[in-house]
């Protein structure tokens, strides 16, 4: 079984006020070869990554509506 992610972060800074900006754009590229008697198996982890890593995605969001500069 062959399963990787591949991730890529990009983080963009606005300085235009005091509170810092963030845009975050996350690319998630999924590969996933598997032979068919664990297709589901490996589908079921590839769901499972993807939504650790919305929840991931949601928290960064919250943390940065209160970030400041410091």
């Amino acid at each position: 079984m062959d399963l990787y992610m591949d991730m890529d972060m990009d983080m963009d800074m606005d300085m235009d006020d005091l509170y810092t900006n963030m845009n975050m754009h996350m690319h998630m590229h999924m590969h996933v070869n598997v032979e068919a008697s664990t297709k589901i198996g490996a589908l079921m982890t590839a769901i499972q990554a993807a939504m650790k890593a919305s929840q991931l995605m949601e928290s960064l969001r919250k943390d940065q509506k209160t970030a400041t500069i410091r």
